[in-house]
């Protein structure tokens, strides 16, 4: 049902034109059982590393950091994939590594999908994120005529927020990112699900790291 739930939020099958190959540092935590089904299901050719079940978190930590993430960089790298993505243990939270092997901040890629979102069928949406979110976020809104609503850290207030407001988007510096046609809570799978529906709308097939960089500096 999950799954189901998921892949009745994207473009299906536009993502399955497009045969994505992604390469997954799974950091041994929950997403092992769950995130490499969801994207072979959307037609992805799937890479997964760290992939063993055990919560002492033995490969990295369970936290997906910039220092911790050069295996999955250099995987991206060697098979020339269209990007990659690692999940903390409890798989909440998505740290992304565009094509080139760039790690990018759960901030800069949750901006990228929020003006994704507000650019297909949730114009005018207001955003919601604690006051520790890169000011990209707001220039993002701006841009689009919404608006950032900010809360205390922890991804609680946010959730409890978007519920409040019934807001559909919600996100974190920290990877989380939180779909509310799904759930007002962070989810690594819906949101990498949302990265791939992102890059399949491009109608010229735009790299991670080239809709990264049109982004307002």
């Amino acid at each position: 049902p999950y799954l189901d739930a998921v892949l009745s939020l994207v473009n299906s099958d536009k993502i399955r034109e497009r045969k994505f190959k992604v390469i997954m540092d799974l950091g041994n935590g929950v997403q092992a059982l769950v995130a490499p089904l969801l994207l072979r299901r959307l037609g992805c050719q799937v890479v997964t590393i760290n992939g063993d079940l055990d919560g002492a978190f033995p490969a990295r930590g369970s936290e997906p950091t910039v220092s911790n993430l050069n295996p999955l960089c250099e995987i991206v790298r060697d098979l020339d994939a269209d990007f990659g993505v690692a999940y903390d243990g409890d798989g909440d939270r998505s740290i992304f590594c565009d094509e080139k092997g760039i790690v990018h901040p759960g901030d800069k890629t949750g901006a990228l999908l929020v003006r994704f979102l507000l650019r297909s069928g949730h114009s005018g949406s207001e955003i919601v994120c604690p006051i520790n979110t890169t000011m990209l976020v707001s220039l993002v809104a701006n841009e689009e005529n919404s608006r950032v609503l900010f809360t205390k850290v922890g991804s609680v207030e946010v959730s409890r927020e978007m519920v409040a407001r019934k807001s559909l988007i919600g996100l974190e510096e920290n990877g989380g990112f939180m779909y509310g046609k799904m759930n007002e809570v962070r989810d690594g799978a819906m949101t990498t699900a949302l990265m791939l529906d992102m890059l399949a709308s491009s109608k010229t097939n735009e790299s991670l790291s080239h809709m990264l960089g049109k982004l307002p500096k």
